[in-house]
């Protein structure tokens, strides 16, 4: 259908099953990374003020998840 899907910081938190499936399953050119600051911070620092620097650990996450090099999430593009 064309759209985008924004993963933030609860894509680390150990319940996010229903949110690591979907990771899964879509291609890296359609999902977007955010903060959703001030809140929702990824597990490591969950309870704490999210900010924008946080987004690497998203990216590592969907990494992991993806099976791939934390350099092809930072690197995909959306053509």
């Amino acid at each position: 259908m064309g759209f985008f899907l924004g993963f933030d910081g609860p894509i680390t938190y150990p319940s996010a099953d229903k949110q690591r499936s979907v990771v899964k399953n879509i291609p890296l050119s359609h999902l977007l990374l955010e903060t959703d600051c001030p809140y929702l911070a990824p597990q490591k620092y969950r309870g704490q003020r999210n900010e924008p620097a946080y987004i690497p650990l998203i990216a590592e996450e969907i990494a992991l998840l993806k099976r791939i090099a934390v350099a092809e999430v930072q690197t995909s593009d959306y053509g």
